[in-house]
């Protein structure tokens, strides 16, 4: 019993050491390699859409009357702007405040009012913009813009040269390794730092004098697309290896 119960214990310590070393066996040798990339491109997009925000304020010991002198105001904005084709504006940021003066100075009540006006014809809101001074609103900002549908353009073409580049880096490389490539997997088109919005420029608040128009140049805009993939390679046939 003694004798079979060993011979049975060293079959299955034999069928052991047969199976660890088949398991330690590299079976990694014959897997193909796989390279990860990653890929950049920017586009240049020129800002065609001019946003200005005006601001029209009232300072008086009584609430209602520094309402009603921002509400003129605003009647007259909204007049002016309405002769100008092309043109854009909204009403923003209505507020009132208490101001409690020191030093025996009446306490006064603030109001204010944003006027946003946009338009691709720039001349022509550039020239709204002064005469909006002229009524007494001040800049508060003055910016070019790109559109969304620009915006989604340029993306588009910049993720369609960072998939470019991601291909002919591919192939580079599994050349220079004596490989090709197999195919592509895990395709990430949703990288890049391109602005979520349309880009606004906002430089500091400004005055000018009544009727002077201000002067606005666009400036390149840049929108950045990045790919990666994880790039399957193989061993190059005969016939390609002979033409390298």
């Amino acid at each position: 019993m003694r004798l079979a119960i060993c011979a049975l214990l060293m079959t299955t310590a034999a069928t052991q050491a047969a199976l660890a070393q088949t398991c330690a066996l590299p079976v990694t040798a014959n897997a193909a390699p796989i390279l990860h990339l990653a890929e950049t491109a920017t586009i240049k997009v020129t800002p065609s859409l001019l946003v200005a925000d005006l601001v029209a304020s009232a300072d008086t010991p009584i609430a209602v009357t520094a309402q009603r002198r921002v509400n003129g105001l605003m009647a007259q904005a909204s007049a002016l702007a309405g002769k100008v084709a092309g043109v854009q504006a909204v009403f923003q940021d209505y507020s009132t405040s208490f101001v409690d003066r020191a030093n025996g100075v009446p306490a006064h009540w603030l109001a204010n009012q944003t006027l946003e006006v946009r338009s691709t014809d720039s001349e022509a809101l550039l020239t709204l913009v002064g005469q909006l001074q002229g009524l007494g609103l001040t800049i508060g900002n003055l910016g070019w813009q790109v559109p969304q549908d620009d915006l989604d353009a340029a993306g588009r073409k910049a993720r369609f040269e960072a998939l470019s580049k991601l291909r002919q880096e591919a192939s580079e490389a599994a050349s220079a390794l004596g490989l090709t490539v197999a195919g592509y997997q895990d395709i990430d088109l949703t990288g890049g730092n391109s602005p979520p919005t349309p880009f606004f420029a906002r430089p500091r608040p400004m005055m000018m004098a009544a009727m002077a128009a201000p002067i606005s140049t666009p400036d390149g805009q840049s929108v950045s697309a990045t790919v990666s993939a994880d790039v399957n390679l193989q061993a190059a046939s005969p016939a390609g290896a002979a033409k390298h």
